[in-house]
């Protein structure tokens, strides 16, 4: 008599339900660590000197960002964190360039390319939270 049918198939996987890091990120942050580091090294790239000093993922929370806007932030934060990397331009991420070449990677990245809108969106929300 086998025991595996009293506690149930032992080999079988149970399903989770898909989430999104905003979604499974809990805390006061809007951002979960990795989409914040990508957002504040993007923030310094695009404005350097109004950047400085001022914790800019902080100020997106006081913007009020709804659960769908935020999903979406992380997820173009990803894409332009893997952007230099997916399209051979660097062997490392967004966050590893140094800030000129960050600069002219978003910039080129934003004029055209297939993270055009990733970099757009990205954009407007670093400009919401300048004031």
């Amino acid at each position: 008599m086998s025991r595996a049918g009293e506690a149930g198939d032992r080999g079988a996987v149970r399903a989770m339900p898909a989430r999104s890091d905003a979604e499974t990120h809990a805390g006061p942050w809007p951002l979960p660590p990795h989409a914040a580091r990508t957002f504040y090294n993007v923030a310094d790239a695009w404005l350097p000197d109004r950047a400085a000093g001022r914790d800019v993922v902080a100020a997106l929370a006081c913007g009020g960002l709804e659960p769908a806007a935020c999903a979406r932030l992380v997820r173009d934060l990803c894409w332009l964190e893997w952007s230099p990397r997916l399209l051979l331009h660097s062997t490392r991420g967004l966050s590893w360039l140094p800030r000129d070449a960050r600069r002219a990677w978003l910039d080129r990245v934003a004029r055209r390319g297939p993270f055009r809108r990733a970099a757009v969106r990205v954009h407007r929300a670093i400009l919401k939270t300048d004031g």
